[in-house]
């Protein structure tokens, strides 16, 4: 299992906040969003038809990181609603070091269990 770095975990945080504040173009202008569309991911969230809060301190403990081809790390996040506290929801999010060292996370897909 691969280590969520400080840097890491603080750009999930931003990006579960936009979430929760419904902002997917501001996700989309930042290139926040790998490899999901801002529309399937703004639907997929209506759909699960709970409102999207953003992550607890709790939240990292219960991450889990892996690592991936070329030094990235897929993060597997729980998400909270208003409705529920703790969803069925998972974020998933990629973190890839790019070439001046710094590193990009974006969003690779939201599930549900």
């Amino acid at each position: 299992m691969a280590t969520i770095a400080d840097e890491n975990w603080m750009s999930i945080v931003s990006i579960v906040g936009l979430m929760a504040r419904a902002d997917f173009d501001l996700l989309e202008s930042a290139g926040k969003l790998g490899r999901v569309r801002k529309d399937d991911l703004e639907r997929r969230i209506a759909e699960y038809g709970c409102t999207l809060v953003p992550l607890p301190a709790e939240a990292r403990s219960l991450a889990e990181a892996f690592d991936r081809p070329r030094g990235e790390i897929l993060v597997d996040v729980p998400l909270w609603t208003k409705e529920e506290g703790r969803s069925d929801l998972t974020l998933q999010v990629v973190c890839a070091r790019r070439k001046d060292e710094k590193w990009d996370v974006v969003v690779h897909d939201v599930l549900v269990a």
